[in-house]
Formats: C-alpha cells, sequence, structure tokens
C-alpha cells in the first residue's frame, strides 16, 4: 500500500528547484519598456559541480520550466533589440568571468528562446538584437532576477499589433 501520493506539479517544481515558490513571484512586473521577474531559484556553479549526470538534468530542466512559467504572459511583448540582464542573488558570490556566467546558461537561454520562439538547442541566444548582462548580490535567500528591457517606442507599435489583432 502506497501512503505517499503523486506530488502536484508546482510541489514538484519546488522540490526540484531546492526551495519554496509562491505563484505571485513568479508574476512579471511590466513597466514601459521593461519586464522584471523575480524567480527563488539556487544557481550552482556548473564548472565546479561533481555530481551524476541525471541530478544537473533534473536542475536543468526545472530551472527551463520556471523561466517557462515566469514568461508565459509577457513574452509577447518584447522586441528584439533587448537587454537581458540576470541576477543572481545567494549568499556566496560566484567568479563574475565564468562561473556565474555558467550558473544562469540554463536561464538565459530559455529567456532566449521564450522570446525569439526558437527552441532548437543553441540557437536562440545566437540570434541578432540579444545583450547580456550579468551580476550578482549578497542575500540570505536564494533567487534570480531576469530584467528585460527594450525600446519604448517598440511597445506602442507591439501592443498596436496584439490588440489589432485581437479583434
Amino acid at each position: 500500500m502506497l501512503t505517499n501520493p503523486k506530488p502536484k506539479p508546482i510541489e514538484e517544481l519546488r522540490q526540484q528547484l531546492f526551495c519554496d515558490i509562491d505563484s505571485n513571484l513568479l508574476k512579471p512586473i511590466i513597466s514601459d519598456g521593461k519586464i522584471e521577474i523575480m524567480i527563488p531559484m539556487r544557481t550552482v556553479s556548473e564548472a565546479n559541480c561533481f555530481e551524476p549526470w541525471q541530478k544537473r538534468h533534473r536542475r536543468h530542466k526545472a530551472q527551463k520550466k520556471a523561466v517557462h512559467m515566469a514568461l508565459l504572459g509577457c513574452k509577447q511583448l518584447v522586441l528584439l533589440p533587448c537587454i537581458i540582464k540576470l541576477t543572481r542573488f545567494a549568499p556566496k558570490p560566484l567568479d563574475a568571468h565564468d562561473n556565474l556566467r555558467i550558473a544562469l546558461k540554463y536561464i538565459l537561454d530559455q529567456c532566449c528562446a521564450e522570446i525569439s520562439g526558437e527552441h532548437r538547442p543553441g540557437l536562440a541566444d545566437s540570434k541578432e538584437g540579444f545583450t547580456f548582462e550579468y551580476a550578482q548580490e549578497k542575500s540570505k535567500k536564494y533567487a534570480v532576477k531576469i530584467e528585460i528591457t527594450w525600446e519604448k517606442e517598440q511597445t506602442i507599435s507591439n501592443y498596436n499589433f496584439i490588440t489589432m489583432q485581437g479583434k
């Protein structure tokens, strides 16, 4: 007799990301020409991480799923060229040159895939129009902040295009 029922998707995602997920935290803050999303997520340096490939794969998949859920309602507002800034919040900083970029790689890949619509591996972030910035801040809790900015004139034309198609 089994006593543990199958976990619900949000509970499974919470377990995979190694921290608590509140669905309100995944809601983006949208302003003129800017989207900000804070995702409670633990990131580790993939370069210095020696663990079984299955564990890494589960973490990468959970990171991509969290970014997909966060960008679901607002990705159509973003037009290229845009700037994607990823900020890592953690108790200990990583080496900014190598390890920080590697730790945020799968998050960045999924952001680019959602915005560009190119979901084939390795092609989304190589498109022209993306500019990437990385930062990290000391914090007691783990999180990743995604900031996507683009020109304000594009927002108005893109919004008009979306509303005209909806009629």
